[in-house]
């Protein structure tokens, strides 16, 4: 229906809202039940000051042309069966779920806690959508179950989930838009994955822009439920993925992320995965990433896509992940340095500057592959220290810039840009080195 303008909710409760079925139905079960619900809605929706708690399934479910969403000073808890003993619905389920949304969407201020995927959001097929989220928790979008419900362990989303789709473009500020406000970033803790921006089929032609700044990506809980294979636990990773014809240009910057697992179907506390587009355009710089459980960072390009990425000055923690009482014992930081690759005929053009590896990294060394035939790989590499060293990988074109040397190794090239680390010491200088294929030396500078 059209509300002629903008609904308005302020200093109200809306508490369990809840079909008389839940505790018995199966799990992903939608019993219809939501607390606002909007379908086919022409219009938008404003709560200051609400509280929303157990809702059956959505607490906001909207489709249709919606023109905006505003939601300040508000706590928003236990959707979706969150609220229920060993019941929780996560298939096509979550916390805030708007499909259709143009105009601005602005959160601020708030607590989405205990629910599928908190705050889901996709654009109407064209038009324009301002997201910015400032000041808020996204937690506990994962919930276990110990000893399993029907052989499930565990149902959960993201905390935050930006599609667009068709023509639409998105400009999504998650942070601080200057880059420099702690007090404005956001706290994702304990959710399934934390963060996910892209496109929603291989035909959008969107413009997808995106800045996470100053927020804190965190898992603290790393204990499987009983019976449940290792690692069912959170992840809490963040993926940007545009896709299609669209591009997307991201900025990733001053974050925390502390103690991640991998991103759906990658391997970064970080990961990109350009699957289209041919001017995408990622920076990630300043960030600290502590104890990741796989990679810090995974880049990649794929079906055609065209991606340019500078990975500068951010900083690895020492210390220990996991430990006594979860799902690893003995793991002391990151099983593997960055992944940054190609695949399916794409270009990734890589500048990876002033970066210090964390000494408790084991396992592989930095990967730098292009991974067939069609694939070029053009990288930058200067003033960094891994101690685990690098590995080049090529089964297409990889262009290792010389930047002025005139050395006729990799190791060379490496060691005249001030690379070093290898053997466990980021000091070892020349730093190690392996190769597989044929690595091109450049005097073409990275775009």
């Amino acid at each position: 229906s059209n509300v002629g303008g903008t609904v308005s909710l302020s200093s109200m409760s809306i508490l369990n809202i809840t079909s008389s079925t839940d505790a018995t139905d199966n799990l992903q079960t939608m019993s219809g039940v939501d607390a606002i619900q909007g379908t086919g809605t022409i219009g938008a929706l404003s709560l200051t000051g609400v509280k929303i708690s157990n809702p059956s399934d959505m607490a906001i479910k909207g489709t249709g042309t919606w023109t905006g969403l505003t939601i300040n000073n508000s706590l928003i808890e236990k959707s979706n069966r969150y609220g229920v003993a060993n019941r929780g619905d996560s298939n096509n389920e979550g916390m805030v779920v708007i499909s259709g949304l143009t105009g601005t969407a602005s959160i601020t201020n708030s607590k989405f806690d205990q629910g599928a995927t908190l705050v889901d959001l996709m654009t109407s097929t064209s038009g324009h959508l301002d997201v910015t989220m400032t000041n808020n928790i996204f937690s506990n979008s994962y919930k276990g179950f110990n000893g399993g419900v029907g052989g499930v362990y565990q149902v959960g989303g993201y905390g935050v989930r930006l599609i667009t789709q068709g023509s639409a473009s998105m400009t999504a500020i998650i942070g601080d838009v200057n880059e420099t406000n702690a007090a404005l970033g956001n706290l994702f803790l304990n959710d399934t994955y934390s963060v996910f921006v892209g496109h929603l089929n291989g035909t959008d032609t969107g413009l997808i822009k995106a800045l996470l700044s100053e927020n804190t990506f965190q898992v603290t809980n790393h204990l499987s439920p009983t019976g449940a294979p290792g690692f069912t636990i959170p992840n809490g990773t963040v993926l940007l993925a545009p896709l299609g014809v669209g591009n997307m240009d991201a900025t990733v910057s001053n974050n925390t992320f502390d103690q991640l697992v991998d991103a759906a179907g990658l391997e970064g506390s970080l990961s990109v995965a350009a699957q289209g587009g041919t001017n995408n355009q990622v920076r990630v710089t300043g960030n600290n990433f502590i104890n990741p459980w796989n990679r810090p960072i995974e880049l990649r390009s794929n079906n055609g896509a065209v991606l340019t990425a500078l990975v500068s000055g951010n900083t690895y923690s020492t210390g220990t992940a996991g430990g006594a009482a979860t799902d690893s014992t003995t793991s002391t930081g990151s099983y593997n340095a960055h992944r940054f690759w190609t695949l399916n005929n794409s270009t990734l053009n890589l500048t990876w500057t002033n970066e210090t590896g964390a000494t408790n990294s084991f396992f592989n060394g930095a990967l730098i592959q292009a991974a067939n035939a069609g694939d070029t790989l053009n990288v930058f590499m200067n003033n960094l220290a891994v101690p685990t060293g690098y590995t080049f990988s090529n089964a297409g074109t990889l262009n290792l810039f010389r930047n002025g040397s005139i050395s006729g190794t990799i190791q060379g090239i490496l060691q005249d840009n001030n690379v070093t680390g290898g053997g466990g010491s980021t000091a070892t200088n020349p730093p190690n080195v392996s190769s597989i294929g044929t690595i091109t030396f450049s005097n073409t500078a990275v775009i």
